[in-house]
């Protein structure tokens, strides 16, 4: 719910300009995911392999996780999708890493700290 309201906030101001970013292959993405101990959510939601390599804006890369998780919630149990959300964050910026713009503008529309 707080994401939802966090993209209408997001849509209401509006875009000056769209950035595109390319994200990684899926096999780097895989092994950031990795490095994280994410193994299990990776694996269960195939985020790696839906994003890997393609050219999108970074508040489709938001969404993108945001659905990840939902399908990750339906697999786990209650208390490990909770403890998870944590790292909705970090899950975003192990994505854009490689492009700080996209991960500042998502800042700037309070994405990053929606699970905090």
């Amino acid at each position: 719910m707080k994401y939802l309201i966090a993209v209408l906030a997001l849509l209401s101001g509006g875009i000056t300009q769209a950035m595109f970013v390319k994200l990684p292959d899926a096999a780097t993405l895989k092994t950031r995911f990795n490095a994280m101990m994410l193994d299990d959510f990776i694996e269960k939601t195939k985020l790696d392999q839906q994003l890997g390599g393609i050219e999108i804006l970074p508040i489709r890369v938001a969404i993108a996780v945001e659905k990840a998780f939902s399908t990750y919630r339906k697999q786990v149990n209650p208390a490990d999708a909770e403890r998870l959300q944590t790292y909705y964050p970090k899950i975003i910026e192990a994505l854009l890493q490689d492009s700080p713009a996209a991960i500042q503008e998502l800042k700037e529309y309070g994405l990053l700290n929606i699970y905090k």
